[in-house]
C-alpha cells in the first residue's frame, strides 16, 4: 500500500518493508527507491527528511501504533543502492 500511495503522490517507491525485533520491541524498515529528495543528487549525508516523517506517519496509521522515532539508514544521495527508513 505504501508503495502505491508513493508512486500516485510522485514520491518514488517502496519495494519492501521489513520488520526486525530491536530491545523487546519492533522496527520496522522500508526500502525506498526513486524518491524527490535524494534521486540522482549527491551529498554527504542522508537528505530524507521530509520523507522520514511521511512514512513514520503512514505507519503509525496503518499499523495503529506511536513511531517512536523515523531514522535514515541508507541514503541514495551519499551513494547508497536505496533509501532505509
Amino acid at each position: 500500500m505504501l508503495g502505491r500511495v508513493m508512486k500516485r503522490r510522485g514520491w518514488g517507491r517502496c519495494f519492501g518493508i521489513t520488520e526486525r525485533p530491536l530491545r523487546g520491541g519492533k522496527v520496522y524498515v522500508a526500502e525506498l527507491k526513486g524518491t524527490p529528495l535524494s534521486h540522482e543528487r549527491r551529498t554527504a549525508e542522508a537528505s530524507c527528511h521530509l520523507l522520514r516523517g511521511v512514512v513514520a506517519g503512514w505507519f503509525e496509521k496503518y499499523c495503529e501504533r506511536r513511531a517512536v522515532e523515523s531514522i535514515e539508514t541508507e541514503c541514495t544521495a551519499i551513494g547508497d543502492r536505496a533509501c532505509g527508513i
